[in-house]
């Protein structure tokens, strides 16, 4: 197995060459046209269309191609312009949804095509042997010829998209305001569709029908884990994609039984997984640690919030808050946080600097104090706006301010603070008749 892969990348061997450059081709293609198909939210359609190839293939062999004619390609591509206008047309002329008009065109034409294909194989015997691989795909089968031809599909592709870029990806997002640009709409759409359907049609050879809307979208949904602008998506889509059918294509070489298609597909799903769990920004592992990172420090935010309150209610004054300590239990009384949260948040403020653990008392440091008194202002700021600005009652506000109140900035409650004033100098109280602390130093000089 091992001299297999390492002569596969040797490239040695003539086939192997054509077969290589057809995956990486083919992968690149399909990604491309891929990515537009996800930007109109139309991901379904490579799987409608790529069912739409079977019988514009059978269809062909029927009127007497041959299985390598370029016949078969032009049956590929009549059924599939086909399927994709009449999928256009309903969508536009009917109140029929846009999932429904696809799960009709899928189902309509692939049976079509099952149809025809046991129709070949009963009356064309051996003529017809190998025909049912555009089922699933065969990498292997690619010519010299072909070769060439989706070599200069690919340039004149990327031509296209290089210079049409801009007003694909407008169509592709807001389509009326594209419309009202005075933008030829309906041939910018034609020429996307045609990209499609061109990418969908080749891409069969690949992976076959059936598997062929994967290599459409899985790339292009790759690319979006780990960028948000499109040519850089767009870019990463058709290295992943280019990248999966090579490695596809070894994998299929080194195990001859293996079908490339399905490998391919396997391989894109791998790079998925990976990507779902590892990417930098949208990865689960990153919103995960995001979403700990948000916890934690609301979880510091209520318990110096807590102390500030309990402050209040002593009527201890500022400047004495710093001599001042409170028990574990009382703190802990105020909080809905289990004891492991609890310690686990004292802990990281004393580390800041925050607080001074004394066995089972806590003292609170200037900084932890600022922050307190901070954190207060900010939750009775925001049951006051929703209150006066909102209309809100008082005793519905206060779980609102829970959890708003930690993503609110110092300039934010700044402008709260003066809509809430109207220019007043009068101290401000929330709905529940308590004053609002001062947000900063500078305020808290100034009252």
């Amino acid at each position: 197995m091992l001299d297999r892969i390492l002569n596969f990348w040797l490239l040695n061997d003539h086939n192997v060459v054509l077969v290589l450059c057809g995956s990486t081709m083919l992968g690149a293609l399909v990604a491309l046209a891929g990515c537009y198909a996800i930007l109109r939210r139309e991901a379904l359609i490579g799987d409608a269309l790529g069912h739409a190839v079977l019988p514009g293939v059978t269809a062909a062999f029927l009127l007497g191609a041959s299985r390598n004619s370029p016949l078969l390609i032009l049956g590929a591509l009549l059924s599939t312009t086909l399927a994709y206008f009449a999928q256009q047309l309903l969508v536009r002329t009917t109140t029929l949804k846009p999932e429904t008009v696809l799960a009709i065109t899928l189902s309509l034409f692939f049976a079509l095509g099952v149809f025809q294909l046991s129709i070949i194989q009963h009356r064309s015997g051996v003529a017809a042997s190998g025909l049912e691989k555009i089922l699933f795909g065969q990498a292997a089968a690619l010519t010299s010829q072909e070769v060439w031809i989706l070599a200069v599909i690919l340039t004149i592709t990327l031509i296209i998209l290089t210079l049409l870029h801009a007003r694909f990806t407008l169509i592709s997002f807001d389509r009326n305001f594209a419309k009202s640009s005075s933008l030829p709409l309906v041939r910018l759409e034609i020429a996307l569709g045609l990209i499609l359907l061109i990418a969908i049609i080749f891409g069969a050879q690949l992976v076959g029908v059936i598997l062929v809307s994967a290599l459409l979208i899985i790339p292009g949904l790759i690319a979006l884990f780990w960028c948000k602008r499109v040519p850089t998506m767009m870019l990463l889509a058709s290295i992943v994609g280019s990248t999966s059918g090579a490695i596809g294509a070894q994998l299929s070489y080194a195990w001859q039984k293996l079908p490339t298609g399905a490998v391919t597909v396997i391989v894109l799903a791998l790079i998925f997984l990976i990507s779902l769990i590892f990417a930098p920004k949208n990865g689960l592992l990153a919103k995960y640690l995001t979403e700990k990172k948000q916890m934690q420090i609301a979880d510091e935010n209520n318990l110096l919030k807590a102390f500030f309150k309990l402050f209040e209610q002593k009527q201890v004054n500022f400047n004495q808050i710093l001599h001042f300590k409170l028990d574990k239990s009382e703190i802990a009384a105020r909080l809905r946080l289990n004891k492991r949260r609890l310690e686990a948040a004292i802990q990281r403020l004393v580390k800041g600097n925050f607080l001074f653990n004394d066995q089972s008392s806590l003292l609170m440091s200037e900084k932890g104090a600022m922050r307190g008194q901070r954190q207060l202002a900010f939750h009775r700021l925001w049951e006051s706006y929703l209150n006066q600005e909102v209309g809100i009652a008082s005793d519905h506000v206060h779980q609102d301010a829970e959890e708003v109140e930690h993503f609110i900035s110092d300039t934010i409650a700044s402008q709260i603070k003066q809509q809430l004033s109207d220019g007043s100098s009068k101290k401000l109280k929330d709905p529940h008749g308590k004053i609002i602390p001062p947000v900063n130093d500078a305020e808290d000089k100034k009252e």
